[in-house]
């Protein structure tokens, strides 16, 4: 049976390495020792079809004395892949979870943005990219959801600052519309929304970034946090547990359910 072919990205890190590899004078087998691998894994690797772990990739770079050559490759193959590692670990925990517990200061979460809202704010943090990616990372964006919804249905919470909903991405209309969208998924039970209004002393959300914590039936909590490429799964008790705290706190300084959802009202009126 024919193997799929892998994607470019990873025929192009693959390459890289094999070069690099080549040029130090090692055989696979001697690299692949040196990093307490597989033979068979290395050149799964070389050839783009098996994507390496980062700690991998750092004792690769490591040993072929690249200097951030081999890590920066990665990086790239990662950006460009149709599936980042981020999204595949992300989706993958998420489909065994019972609860999910989402906070964010700047934006509507991805999961629930509209295709033009997330494309508005793509397109202003990727200043430069080709509109062809911007449109792909869209659509991993928002096929987040549907993609949940449809192989589990965990409880999801939502803390948003105020600033969250009155600032407007793209224009009035995208947000708008975002607006209602946010609406729609309180109404019909997907997430409950909770909004910690403008003038609080609370600083700790602002300060840590956006993050969700995500619980399970039979295994310990997990929290992701984002970045400005994707994102990071943590599983390290004590930083789980620190996060935790925080979102707490978020809750603390939040309205009820029911004046939050009045405010989004309130605030979709205002753009009317």
């Amino acid at each position: 049976m024919a193997t799929e072919s892998p994607h470019y990205a990873w025929r192009e890190f693959g390459a890289k390495l094999s070069y690099l590899r080549n040029m130090s004078g090692l055989s696979q087998e001697d690299l692949a020792k040196r990093c307490g691998m597989a033979r068979s894994t290395l050149g799964g690797h070389e050839t783009g079809h098996r994507k390496p772990r980062r700690r991998d990739v750092e004792s690769l770079d490591r040993e072929l004395g690249a200097h951030g050559g081999v890590l920066r490759a990665w990086e790239t193959a990662r950006r460009l892949d149709d599936n980042p590692e981020w999204y595949r670990e992300i989706t993958e925990a998420e489909k065994y979870a019972i609860s999910i517990e989402i906070f964010h200061s700047a934006l509507i979460p991805g999961r629930f943005q509209t295709p033009d809202y997330a494309r508005a704010v793509l397109t202003d943090c990727r200043p430069g990219d080709d509109p062809a990616n911007v449109e792909r990372l869209m659509k991993i964006r928002t096929s987040m959801l549907p993609r949940l919804l449809s192989q589990n249905r965990p409880r999801m919470l939502v803390v948003l600052a105020e600033y969250v909903i009155r600032h407007t991405i793209g224009s009035p209309e995208i947000q708008a519309k975002q607006l209602d969208h946010l609406l729609k998924l309180q109404t019909d039970g997907t997430l409950r929304l909770l909004i910690v209004p403008s003038g609080t002393e609370n600083r700790a959300g602002v300060a840590t970034g956006p993050f969700r914590l995500i619980s399970f039936e039979e295994r310990l909590p997990l929290a992701y946090a984002e970045h400005a490429s994707g994102g990071v799964v943590i599983d390290q008790r004590d930083e789980v547990r620190r996060l935790g705290a925080i979102f707490g706190e978020q809750m603390s300084w939040a309205l009820t359910p029911a004046a939050s959802l009045d405010l989004v009202k309130q605030v979709r009126g205002d753009l009317a």
